[in-house]
């Protein structure tokens, strides 16, 4: 078997531990599916890239939350050796 996808996401942080009333922390998902078109007789495959930016902030009478959310829409086509982002 040869692999034919690699999926690398990198999402940094200042703080991780979402249960904190100061900082910032994201969440991210990803959905693969299979698209209508080919190349090199291998389906397209259509990704969604969702992720949530949360800000956290503590005001002395409480935390207040601030969500920036963003998405990404991503086609990957196979070139006969493997799988890459249509640009």
């Amino acid at each position: 078997m040869r692999k034919i996808l690699e999926l690398e996401k990198d999402i940094a942080s200042a703080e991780q531990n979402p249960d904190s009333c100061a900082g910032s922390f994201s969440e991210a998902h990803l959905t693969l599916s299979i698209g209508n078109n080919s190349n090199h007789g291998y389906a397209d495959l259509e990704a969604v890239e969702k992720v949530i930016a949360t800000e956290k902030t503590d005001t002395g009478n409480g935390c207040t939350k601030e969500e920036k959310p963003t998405s990404n829409e991503y086609v990957l086509i196979y070139n006969g050796e493997r799988y890459n982002p249509k640009y």
